[in-house]
This record gives C-alpha cells, structure tokens and sequence, in this order.
C-alpha cells in the first residue's frame, strides 16, 4: 500500500491501542492523546476495530467517507430547489470531483480522521436545510471531533450566514433559491452565536491540547509563536506575500475550483468567501503538500465548495444571490441542472489529467515525490 506516511499507521495505532487497553487514543506512551490534532472521535472507531482487527477496515471506511456525500449532495441539491435530474447531476459531479479522487487513491496519506468529518459537514447542510436543527448541530459537534480544522471551516460558514440571513432580515424566506434557503433558516443572530460557538471551541481546544505548540511550529517561516504568525502579513510581509502569490498557489486554486464551474462560484462568491481563511492558511504554510490536492489538507473545503457551486448556480447573473425568483420559477430548475451537468463534464475532464480515477493517467509522482523524498528519484520505487 506505499505506506511510506506514518498518518495511516498512527492513527490506526491509536484506535487499537484505544480497544486493547493501552490508553486512550494513545500512539506511544512518549506522546499524549492529541500531539499533533485534536481528535477524541476516533474513538468511536475502536469497537469497530473490536468487530474486524484488520487494517483494511480503515480502508472501507475511507471509501465509506468519500462516497456517502454523494447522496447528501443530491438531498442538498434537492433542497436548493433543483430538479430529481440537476440534484443527480450534482452527485454525480461530486463523485467525478478531482480532489476527492486523489483522497480515494491516495491512501498512505488519505486516510485521516478527518476523513470521517467529510460526510458530517455535508449531513449538517442537508439537516439544516429541511429544518432538523437538532440534527444539524449534533452533526456539527461530531465533525469537529475529528479534527480542529472543522471549528474553523464552520465558524467561517457561520459567519458568512450571518451576514446573509442580516441582508435579507425583513424579506419573505419561502421557496428562495440560492444561499438564503440555507441562511434562512437560522435568524442572523443565530449564525452569529454559532460563530462564536465554533470560535470559542477552537480555541479552548488550541489552549488545552498538547496540538498548538506542535502546530505552530509547523509556521516557523512566518514565526515563532501564534501571534507573530497571525501577524505575519506585517511582520514578515516578504516571507508572507512571498509564499502566498506563488504560481503553485494558483494552480492549487484552479485545481479546486473550475471543475466546479467558475461562473457559479462567482455568483456564489458568499459562500465562497468561508473558504478564504482555511485557503489562505494552506497557501501561506509553503509546505508542499498543503497546496496539492493528493493529500488531506482540503477535505473540510470541499462541502464549502460544493455548497458555493450549487447555491451560486441557483442565483441569477448580476443580482446578490437568494434576491430574486423563487425555487417554482422555470427558469431557476433549468439554470441548477445545466450548471450541474457542466460540472459532471468538467470534473470528468479535469479527473483525466489529475484526479486519479481509472481512466487517468499517472498522477501519484507528486505523492511519491513528497512521500519518499531521494529513494523515489533514485528510481528505487518504479511507477
């Protein structure tokens, strides 16, 4: 399986050492629980590990994690007001998406905790948009157990919410496509308590868990301790802009992005906006696979680019979207379906040349190249 990563192998650890009695979530006993993330949901794993002591059950719950969206795209889709036809367009697009074909193939690295958050993220959207608010919160909590990532991607959502659901305060809520059918269903002020919830969460978590000092030591280009990378677009604006503008940088973006359509994305440009600070991040760190999609950096974006694709392709051209039609207009149905099957075309296109599925070419050099460093180029492992 060129498990030449240890993620594979140390997060299985923990779950087996987890079942057998050796200490919760437990790696090794010279490293806490959570020394590098923050992840008690693996926990919930260990039975499972009780029921099939092999390591190919992590491999079924990988594809598992992948595939399971799939359907709650198409109910998401549903919701937004599209058409049986544009909602299967949509699944169908999400499974020929580039990033998470890498995510399937790319197992030495793929499989992550963070994984089991990709379907959670997803279950909380359709939850929330048929009104299940219990539901959508309980989907939420579990998500963000996988990985300290989730707080963020939801805070940044949350927000961008808020400002929406503020922007039509006052505006009849029933049948309107596009982002206010999510936005409204939580008051402006309900986004915004959400917000802080998640804000606060991570950041108790940031405090608490032996993780921060881990992680902030991963930045030390742009500091030496949290503050100074927080600031380092002025501290270090060289070192900053310097990594964040390099053309890796925009192939990654177009990488994630035009498979989905850039034209609804731009008319979803408030969902959008949710992926700006994760995004920035990732580009900033100047670590190579944090700007490739072959590895697990962009599993918690992906719902948010989904959701900015299908919510922006409900919108019409020109006008701030959720403001005009209704999801019975004609219109509105023909705009979601044709935008869902160019994205099938796009993905499948864009799948060929980088997005790992059965049909492309060899596309695991960038993987190999990271993974195994000099032993890769001396041609010790073939192709």
């Amino acid at each position: 399986f060129l498990l030449g990563y240890n993620d594979f192998g140390h997060f299985a650890w923990r779950v087996v050492n987890t079942w057998e009695g050796r200490g919760f979530l437990m790696e090794t006993p010279s490293l806490p629980a959570f020394w590098d993330h923050f992840n008690p949901g693996l926990a919930l794993l260990a039975p499972l590990w009780g029921l099939w002591p092999d390591a190919r059950l992590f491999f079924v719950i990988q594809a598992v994690c992948l595939a399971l969206p799939a359907l709650l795209v198409y109910a998401i889709a549903r919701r937004l007001g599209g058409t049986s036809a544009a909602a299967a367009a949509w699944a169908a697009a999400y499974l020929l998406y580039p990033a998470l074909g890498q995510l399937n193939v790319n197992c030495s690295y793929g499989w992550h905790p963070v994984s089991l958050a990709l379907p959670l993220m997803f279950a909380a959207l359709a939850a929330l948009l048929c009104g299940w608010r219990a539901a959508a919160c309980a989907a939420c909590v579990l998500a963000c157990s996988f990985k300290e990532d989730v707080f963020i991607a939801l805070a940044c959502l949350s927000l961008v919410m808020a400002f929406q659901a503020w922007r039509d305060r006052g505006r009849d809520g029933d049948a309107r496509p596009g982002i206010a059918a999510l936005a409204d269903r939580l008051p402006w002020w309900g986004w915004l308590a959400a917000f802080a919830v998640f804000l606060a969460a991570f950041a108790a978590v940031f405090v608490f868990s032996p993780f921060s000092r881990y992680q902030v030591g991963r930045f030390t280009r742009l500091g030496s301790s949290f503050g100074e990378v927080l600031l380092s677009p002025v501290l270090r604006p060289g070192v900053f802009w310097g990594t964040l503008l390099r053309p890796e940088s925009a192939y990654f973006l177009l990488a994630l992005m035009v498979p989905l359509g850039l034209k609804p994305l731009k008319r979803g440009w408030l969902v959008l906006a949710a992926a700006a600070p994760p995004l920035g991040v990732l580009l900033a760190w100047g670590n190579g696979p944090a700007t490739s999609i072959a590895f697990q950096y962009t599993t918690t974006l992906i719902p948010i680019l989904f959701l900015a694709a299908m919510a922006g392709a409900a919108s019409p051209a020109g006008e701030p979207p959720g403001r005009v039609e209704t999801t019975a207009s004609p219109a509105f149905a023909a705009r979601l379906w044709v935008a869902g099957v160019a994205a099938v075309a796009a993905c499948a296109v864009a799948s060929t040349w980088f997005g790992a599925m059965p049909w492309t070419r060899f596309t695991f050099r960038d993987v190999l190249h990271q993974t195994y460093g000099d032993e890769y180029r001396r041609g010790a492992i073939d192709d």
